[in-house]
């Protein structure tokens, strides 16, 4: 939703159309800010639109210039035009239809096509990845292998960018890799402990538009695709999960009054690693109690530079680490003595892509050169 932290904020009310056609009619309406006083502040940088916080009624269109400039997003035949001058530009789009293909373009800067979720059922794509943020090689091939996959919305498991989630980073290691994905996808991000070393996470907060309505804040918060919700959590706060503090009062709130026959948590720590970090036990003794209480299929996370998929599970929760989106890897344990849980592990660079499918839910671990390692389909 629009904040003081954007430049420039749009409402556009348009109609979405069938997968295939375009948006045509609609009504919009617009308002317009001068640049914040922390963005003169920073050497903007040009950023691509991309689309955040997808619902199925709604979305938003994002996208930075280097120089103040007009914004101009069009659909279909329509333009809108502000002629204020800004820098970081957010479009709000209203009364799309569930399960549509919704297509924009900023004229001279990008488009893309997204679809918006069904209100209950259908089937979904969607791509997992973590620890990200280096700009190397390896995470613009894997930037690759998750845009050919055609997802229709990310999770991203945290560390977006190295090594402290500077602001003057955010283009070359994660908005250049992943503009032709993000254009087209909306990114789920959590934050990681990397991405609160500066400015205790500012960039982070600034680059993302995230699901607030009832979280009251984009460090946590949770959002419903057809028959799955996923709760984004902030494992980096220190008070992370403690009695009466507002993000478990959150949590336990979403968790009991969610409908949807897939729960995943996901967040930035794992639960359980046999990497070389390891598991948090901050984690075990305050989420999985949570967790089992309320039926949460998977928690999901990164940190750990590999991948790693628990074979058993903690009455009916299930445990999957998936951070090899470009960062260093760093070699776990290896000694069966040392393991904390059995599980699945690989030193590789990787995304992990699922599918949902009403009762069925199916993971499958893809690598750098887009061959599949590890697959697991649960059906309930």
């Amino acid at each position: 939703m629009p904040n003081a932290r954007h430049a420039a904020v749009f409402l556009l009310v348009a109609l979405s159309v069938p997968l295939g056609s375009h948006a045509t009619s609609g009504q919009a309406s617009f308002a317009a800010s001068a640049a914040s006083s922390a963005d003169q502040a920073l050497a903007i940088q040009a950023v691509a639109p991309y689309v955040q916080n997808v619902t199925s009624t709604s979305a938003v269109i994002m996208w930075r210039t280097a120089k103040p400039a007009a914004s101009v997003v069009r659909i279909g035949a329509r333009e809108i035009r502000s002629e204020v001058a800004v820098t970081h530009h957010q479009v709000e789009l209203d009364e799309l239809r569930p399960g549509a293909s919704v297509s924009y373009e900023v004229p001279g800067i990008g488009k893309g096509t997204f679809r918006t979720p069904p209100q209950t059922s259908g089937k979904a794509r969607f791509i997992i990845v973590g620890d990200t943020g280096s700009g190397n090689a390896n995470q613009r091939a894997i930037a690759a292998r998750m845009t050919e996959y055609r997802p229709d919305f990310v999770l991203h498991v945290g560390d977006v960018v190295y090594d402290d989630g500077e602001e003057r980073l955010y283009p070359q290691r994660f908005f250049t890799p992943f503009a032709p994905l993000i254009a087209n996808a909306p990114l789920y991000p959590v934050i990681g402990n990397h991405d609160v070393k500066a400015e205790k996470g500012a960039a982070y907060l600034r680059a993302f538009e995230l699901p607030s309505e009832a979280s009251e804040t984009e460090r946590y918060y949770s959002f419903r695709w057809g028959q799955a919700e996923f709760f984004a959590l902030d494992t980096t706060d220190r008070d992370f999960l403690k009695p009466g503090t507002p993000q478990v009062e959150w949590l336990e709130r979403a968790l009991s009054r969610s409908t949807a026959t897939w729960k995943i948590a996901f967040g930035h720590h794992p639960v359980y690693s046999n990497g070389a970090d390891g598991g948090k036990p901050f984690l075990r003794n305050r989420a999985l109690p949570l967790f089992k209480r309320h039926g949460v299929d998977w928690y999901v996370n990164g940190h750990e530079h590999n991948y790693e998929r628990f074979e058993d599970h903690e009455d009916g929760v299930r445990f999957l680490v998936t951070g090899g989106g470009g960062a260093w890897l760093r070699p776990g344990r290896k000694k069966n003595q040392d393991q904390e849980k059995p599980s699945l592990y690989r030193d590789v660079y990787h995304f992990v892509a699922g599918e949902l499918d009403g009762n069925r839910l199916s993971f499958t671990a893809i690598d750098k050169e887009g061959k599949t390692f590890d697959s697991v389909t649960l059906t309930k």
